[in-house]
């Protein structure tokens, strides 16, 4: 891979100039979707907090044998009674310290999520922020282009009388300055569009956009990208849900402990039992084996991910150094000739001998390999914006 040099292009400054970096900073602090994410990850802390929890405790108050007959008297047999009931159900350390780490995954599955999303609108931000400099520069161009139509108009018109100058050329001519006005309008309403997009993303007010600089030598290091790391806690967390499901295979033992009050013929008492759940139809085995394979499944996407990340960065960089070296051929090669037969026509043709549809064929062709120059600028921009994604860290 060759070496590309720093691109460093600017926007036209303004007293209401934003950076790119601090377009970025807005959005990960204003962004509703990074916001909600940061909610969610607050509310898996609570999880957390939940998963070293036993099950609350349950109580209970009755009164018993009830006679119809005569439902106020509680002295007629000795089981009549009034009670009150407590149960627990116990959980083993063991099942919670992997409830516990199976929350702490799903925390830092979403947190991953939260990166990736980051990660997302910085790109974003940077390709829409490209797409304003690329259209702006073509704007620019177009005036340029319909400034010299304008004086070649003028000119025509002065001429007119005493150069026998067709008028079909005069019409011409006010035909591609009406097109040139339709294209400079439709870019203009592209551009606002763009700096709504960029407002709506960003939450804040853009007028005008600074410095945006570029460089091809990135620090790429997808092992610690928000995604993979996302996949690879994912298959961790369905290895500990299969250890829990094997734990459960034991059930959750209940303490029930009950106190009778009875009338004083009769002595109180306490009935206390334990219940313990049967793993008689290995729901359990199916369970943790299921985890199992998710686990497995899990980690084929991880290394089919990983591939395909790595894959779309190598074309990401073929198409950088291809748009770099189709920029510097028309830099240094096209677009010399182009200004060598500007300055020739500049001082071939006097006043009375114009010939407009050759000076009109070299503005344009100028002019659209001008843009081709911008357009190689703007694609190399682009996918610098997309390996941003990949770079990993904000």
């Amino acid at each position: 891979m060759k070496y590309l040099p720093l691109f460093s292009f600017c926007l036209v400054s303004s007293l209401y100039s934003i950076s790119v970096d601090t377009i970025v900073l807005n959005t990960l602090n204003n962004n509703n979707s990074i916001k909600s994410i940061n909610e969610k990850i607050i509310s898996s802390q609570q999880d957390i907090l939940l998963a070293n929890k036993w099950s609350n405790p349950i109580f209970s108050f009755g009164i018993n044998d009830i006679t119809l007959s005569d439902p106020l008297t509680r002295d007629k047999e000795a089981m009549q009674a009034q009670y009150i009931g407590f149960s627990q159900t116990i959980t083993s350390n063991s099942k919670l310290n992997l409830k516990n780490k199976i929350a702490i995954q799903d925390k830092n599955i979403i947190e991953e999520n939260l990166y990736d999303r980051k990660l997302i609108l910085k790109s974003k931000i940077y390709e829409l922020s490209f797409n304003i400099v690329f259209l702006e520069k073509q704007v620019k161009l177009l005036n340029k282009k319909l400034n010299y139509i304008n004086k070649i108009e003028k000119l025509l018109n002065n001429s007119y009388s005493f150069n026998n100058i067709n008028p079909n050329s005069i019409l011409s001519l006010n035909i591609q300055k009406n097109d040139l006005e339709v294209l400079i309008n439709n870019l203009n309403t592209t551009l606002s569009n763009l700096y709504l997009n960029l407002e709506n993303i960003s939450f804040t007010k853009i007028d005008n956009i600074e410095n945006i600089k570029t460089n091809f030598n990135l620090n790429i290091n997808l092992d610690n990208h928000p995604i993979l790391q996302k996949l690879n806690i994912t298959k961790e967390k369905y290895l500990n849900i299969s250890s829990l499901e094997k734990e459960n295979k034991i059930g959750d033992p209940k303490l029930n402990l009950t106190y009778f009050n009875r009338d004083n013929k009769f002595d109180d008492y306490i009935n206390l039992s334990i219940n313990i759940p049967i793993s008689l139809y290995e729901i359990e085995n199916i369970k943790s084996e299921k985890n199992r394979v998710l686990s497995l499944k899990t980690n084929y996407d991880l290394q089919d991910k990983k591939r395909e990340m790595e894959t779309n960065i190598r074309i990401l960089k073929n198409n950088m150094n291809s748009s770099y070296t189709n920029y510097k051929l028309l830099e240094q090669k096209t677009l010399p000739i182009l200004s060598s037969l500007e300055e020739n026509l500049k001082n071939y043709y006097s006043l009375k001998n114009i010939n407009i549809e050759e000076i009109i064929k070299t503005i344009n062709t100028t002019i659209i390999y001008k843009i081709k120059l911008l357009q190689e600028e703007n694609k190399f921009n682009t996918y610098y914006s997309q390996l941003l994604y990949y770079q990993g860290h904000l």
